[in-house]
């Protein structure tokens, strides 16, 4: 296996799929890309317009984003300009380049640090249901320790309105 390879059997480890059974984020090289698009595109021979043209074409998915690593996510958008067999379709999350648009390596630390921050998990964790029930029960408890707190301290909660305003009696006339 190469690193390619490598990095997007982690995503599906770690990230998982979809419902359909397709990985929920992959890592591609953007010149391989290409999309089928329904459209109105201009045609050159060189530097020459020849026309323009209504219908289907295959066109590269990053043309302005050449020879780079992408980390791309399924996502179920609905786009009527990409034609395509299955729903949704993978699109940009993330592209390998310095802040001058130059050639990053890909890297599996880089790439799950851009997911795992997406997706709000610790980076190369998997929780379990027990891990996310317990830091459930651990937000409770110490929600429920604050306004025992505030009780003990004022009285009533930090939460009842109008804290420093006067009340008036309704039973009180005028």
């Amino acid at each position: 296996m190469n690193d390619v390879d490598v990095i997007n059997q982690r995503l599906e480890d770690f990230y998982g799929r979809e419902i359909d059974g397709r990985p929920r984020y992959r890592v591609v090289w953007s010149t391989s890309q290409i999309e089928t698009r329904i459209g109105e595109f201009n045609e050159f021979y060189g530097p020459i317009y020849l026309r323009t043209f209504k219908g289907v074409k295959q066109l590269p998915k990053y043309p302005f984003d050449k020879d780079r690593w992408v980390v791309e996510k399924l996502m179920y958008v609905k786009n009527e300009e990409i034609l395509s067999e299955m729903p949704g379709s993978y699109e940009p999350f993330y592209i390998a380049k310095d802040s001058e648009g130059g050639f990053l390596p890909l890297n599996w630390k880089v790439v799950d640090y851009v997911v795992a921050f997406a997706e709000a998990k610790p980076v190369g964790i998997k929780l379990t249901d027990k891990d996310w029930k317990a830091e459930e029960q651990r937000e409770i408890e110490a929600e429920a320790a604050y306004f025992e707190d505030e009780l003990a301290d004022k009285g009533r909660s930090s939460l009842f309105a109008f804290e420093n305003s006067v009340f008036v009696d309704s039973t009180k006339r005028f």
